[in-house]
Parts: C-alpha cells; structure tokens; sequence
C-alpha cells in the first residue's frame, strides 16, 4: 500500500522531491520506532536524512551506569560509541537514509553542574526532575538548527521528523524541545514518531484515538529492509530484549497490534 493511500501524506506537492530531516536522540530510536516509512519516503525519491543528537564518544573517565550499559550491550568501553555508529551506518544505508551523527553525549556520559554523574543510577534518565543542563540544552538547539538550516538552504524540507518523547528518556524529552523551537521558528511541519520500544505493550487507543494521528502502512517491501535494518543493531538487540528470541519479532508485533491485521507506524502531527 502506498503512503498516500495510508494516511501518510508528505507535506509536499505529489510527486515533488523534497528532503525530510529525521532528529534521532539515539543511533536506533529513529530505525527502529518508524524504519519502514523511511525507507518508503526514500524509495518514493525524498532525501531522508537521519541526524542522530546524542552519538559522541564517551569521556575517558565514564560512570559506573554507563559501564553497566556497555557490558550488557557487548561493547568495550573504549570503542563503544565508534562501533555503534558503524551500525547506525548499516541500518540507515539499508534503508537508503543518510547518516549524520553529531557529538553531543549521551546521558549516561555527563556529568550534571556540581560535577556529578547526570546518571547516577540505571533509571536516573528517565527521572521526571533531572538535573537541568542549560549547556546541553542550548547545544543541542543549536546543532538541530545548523542541520536544519543547511538542509533548507539547498532546497525544500518537506518536513521535520522527530520523537514524541514516550518514555521521558531526557535525551528524547531535549530532542523534542529542540525540534519543536527549529520548526516553529521556520513554519516548518513537524511529525513525531511513537517511541520504541518504549510504546510496546501500551494503550493502542491512547496512542491512535487523536485527530492528530497518522497511521503510516508502508508496503512489505518498506517492512522488510526495516527488518534487515534493525537487525543491524547487535549490540542493543539482547540489552532491549533479554527474554526475547527476537526484537524485531518484537517490533512487527506492536506495529500489526497498533494495525489491527496489517502492520503501522505511528506518527503525531505538530
């Protein structure tokens, strides 16, 4: 089924290339909650680009919560953040989406402004009171507004991409924020995706009971390379699913539950 037959309508003129700028928090958030309806948009001929805020090398000194988090993802310490890019490459070149991966930290590699850990336990980034970090704030506005202005500045964004925030992630709580100042100061569209896989196993009527709802159905095709591209993570694949043989199983199953039959994505306008 094409996009503009299921609800998902570029905000473009039909049959005009235009470039879609998706604003990632982390090197899988954007695969894995709307992979397929990328690589639609880039198989329909769109320029799909997907900048990643928080992909930078950790510090040398890093916290015993970002420690925990490489050993159950597999990755040495030293080499982390450079091995998960390379399969941010992978999982986006499968999809025909370019890479662009900027140097803020994550979470769980800062430090707040008395100098402690920002994580300071394995839960601490989804706290609803975080440590404030103006810096990173202000920092993370600023790389979402150059990629933004450059992109805009070669042709037309037919529009922004990003996350709702489901899950209150911080990271995912500054891309948000940032996200919504750039569009709104440019009178640009803005679509948020359904977080995953923080949304599995939530209510299906909260999540598509809303006028501003979008259920993107991408053909097989679009679900397919998602598949091959979420496989691509291998370090996040058993640290997000322990007790699962497959996350991608995992994935179809809360888009089909979201579709009724046929597997979605879920996008919010504005």
């Amino acid at each position: 089924m094409p996009l503009s037959e299921a609800g998902f309508r570029p905000f473009a003129a039909a049959g005009v290339p235009v470039s879609f700028v998706a604003i990632s928090p982390h090197l899988d958030d954007a695969v894995m909650s709307v992979g397929a309806t990328l690589h639609a948009l880039a198989r329909a001929g769109h320029e799909v680009i997907v900048a990643t805020v928080f992909a930078g090398d950790p510090p040398p000194e890093i916290s015993k919560v970002a420690r925990q988090f490489h050993l159950e993802c597999g990755l040495p310490d030293d080499q982390a953040m450079a091995l998960r890019r390379e399969e941010d490459r992978r999982a986006l070149t499968a999809l025909g989406c370019q890479p662009l991966h900027l140097d803020l930290r994550d979470a769980i590699y800062r430090r707040d402004q008395s100098g402690g850990w920002q994580c300071r336990h394995d839960r601490a980034m989804f706290d609803d009171n975080p440590p404030a970090e103006p810096d990173v704030e202000s920092l993370s506005l600023d790389l979402v507004r150059e990629i933004v202005d450059s992109v805009a500045g070669r042709g037309s964004v037919g529009g922004l991409l990003t996350c709702a925030g489901i899950g209150g992630h911080i990271d995912h709580r500054l891309t948000t924020r940032a996200v919504t100042k750039i569009g709104a100061g440019r009178h640009i569209p803005i679509l948020r995706w359904e977080d995953l896989p923080y949304a599995c196993g939530t209510d299906p009527i909260a999540a598509t009971d809303s006028p501003t709802t979008i259920l993107s159905a991408p053909d097989q095709i679009d679900w397919r390379a998602k598949a091959t591209a979420v496989q691509c993570y291998t370090s996040q694949l058993d640290m997000l699913w322990p007790q699962q043989e497959s996350g991608w199983s995992a994935l179809l199953e809360h888009g089909q539950a979201r579709g009724k039959q046929a597997p979605v994505e879920i996008w919010w306008r504005g």
